[in-house]
């Protein structure tokens, strides 16, 4: 399972490379939907889980790109998951406390 808006950051990364030639928009689409979207189960959020999770993560003052990580989590709890793979186990971990047990690294 990916959450949904982890496309628009492989796409965001994937175009801001620092790699000559640079990837073009349209090639980084490409890469995201054959490489990944095509061979994963998409968890969408709704507006309202949206705005719970943003409210929840004012509450505990989490700041900047760290809201994408609540999101994460957020979508990863709708199904239930036997694992959480993440290069920023610590970062999930506190933001996640609930799905500790869950969070490992890749």
């Amino acid at each position: 399972m990916i959450g949904v808006h982890s496309l628009a950051e492989m796409y965001a990364v994937l175009t801001r490379l620092p790699v000559i030639p640079r990837i073009q928009p349209g090639e980084a689409a490409k890469i995201v939907i054959d490489n990944v979207a095509r061979h994963f189960h998409m968890q969408p959020l709704t507006v309202r889980e949206y705005a719970a999770s943003i409210s929840a993560a004012a509450e505990n003052g989490v700041i900047g790109g760290a809201i994408y990580d609540v999101l994460l989590l957020a979508a990863a709890r709708k199904t239930k998951p036997d694992r959480i793979y993440t290069f920023n186990v610590a970062e999930f971990k506190r933001l996640g406390p609930d799905l500790h047990d869950f969070i490992a690294a890749p």
